[in-house]
């Protein structure tokens, strides 16, 4: 996992340190909402574009409820020390050009967390 910065954060439904050996957050889906309102705007010239990262790993971005098909990497990579996956370790880019609409629209970011995999805790959590 990399460290915040100032242009973005982890954000999680857990927050208190891990505890070697438990998994701390449930493993399972998780969803990041993010609502915003385009009353006044042309809903078609709309377009949220950014990088996400996420513990373990991004299942869909979801525009008003409706499947973008934007996934992170589920990949685990082995190093020296412990397995990370991909979702957790680098930023994944996305883009919504489609499916706003007039007045307030939701963007989920639907994640899986798949637990501890190796003795070391498990937080789940994203990073947009």
């Amino acid at each position: 996992m990399f460290a915040n910065d100032q242009s973005s954060q982890w954000i999680s439904t857990y927050s208190a340190p891990v505890v070697q050996g438990t998994t701390v957050s449930p493993t399972g889906s998780q969803s990041y909402r993010f609502s915003f309102d385009l009353r006044g705007y042309d809903p078609s010239t709309a377009r949220v574009a950014g990088r996400w990262a996420v513990g373990n790993y991004g299942t869909d971005i979801l525009t008003n409820a409706v499947s973008t098909g934007q996934q992170t990497d589920d990949t685990i990579y082995t190093g020296p020390e412990d397995e990370i996956s991909q979702g957790f370790r680098d930023f994944t880019d996305f883009e919504i050009t489609t499916g706003f609409e007039q007045g307030v629209n939701t963007v989920d970011f639907e994640t899986f967390n798949q637990g501890d995999v190796v003795g070391e805790g498990s937080i789940a959590g994203s990073r947009v």
